[in-house]
């Protein structure tokens, strides 16, 4: 995985958050959301799958003794 993977996924979790705010401000003024929630069913699995990694990277450097 790439060094940088936890900067992208960041940006990913902060764009994800901010299209929950409009989905839910849409939402609330009775627009559709469809966009949104189509942003936020795109980024759920990149950001599950990011964070697998990022914990099976931290795993490998606790047995390997480099944290």
């Amino acid at each position: 995985m790439e060094t940088n993977w936890g900067s992208k996924l960041g940006l990913i979790a902060d764009s994800t958050l901010v299209t929950v705010f409009e989905r839910n401000r849409c939402r609330a003024n009775g627009l559709s959301s469809t966009s949104q929630d189509k942003t936020i069913e795109k980024n759920m699995p990149r950001l599950r799958e990011g964070l697998q990694q990022l914990e099976a990277e931290l795993s490998q450097a606790e047995q390997d003794g480099s944290v």
